[in-house]
C-alpha cells in the first residue's frame, strides 16, 4: 500500500496516494494551471485523477465504480486529498494559490 490520504467515498475507506509520473505527464498542462490558480475544475479531469491515483492502491478499480462512488459533495474531497498526497498545498479546485509548488517533504 502506498502512503496517501485516507477518504472515504459513499462509506468505503480509501488510501489516495500520490499521482505516479505517467499520470503527471498525462494531465501536465491541468497541473500547471492548478499551480498557477488558472484551472477551471473539470470533473472529467478530476475523476480521471483520482482513479488513476486511486488504482496504484487499488488496482480492481473501474472507472464505473468510482463512478458510483464518487458524488458532487465528495469529488472536491477526493481530488484534493490526492492533491494534497502528491505535495500540491490544500485548497480548493480553482482557487489561486498563495505559492504553489510540489512539496520537497521539508518545511
Amino acid at each position: 500500500m502506498i502512503n496517501g490520504k485516507t477518504i472515504t467515498l459513499s462509506g468505503r475507506e480509501f488510501v489516495a496516494p500520490p499521482v505516479n509520473w505517467a499520470t503527471f505527464k498525462q494531465f501536465k498542462v491541468e497541473f500547471a494551471q492548478i499551480q498557477q490558480g488558472t484551472w477551471t475544475p473539470d470533473f472529467d479531469v478530476m475523476g480521471s485523477i483520482i482513479l488513476q491515483a486511486l488504482q496504484r492502491n487499488y488496482p480492481e478499480l473501474t472507472e464505473a465504480e468510482l463512478g458510483k462512488l464518487l458524488d458532487i459533495a465528495n469529488i472536491g474531497i477526493a481530488f484534493s486529498a490526492v492533491m494534497n498526497a502528491s505535495g500540491f498545498e490544500d485548497r480548493a479546485p480553482g482557487e489561486a494559490p498563495a505559492a504553489v509548488s510540489p512539496s520537497t517533504g521539508t518545511n
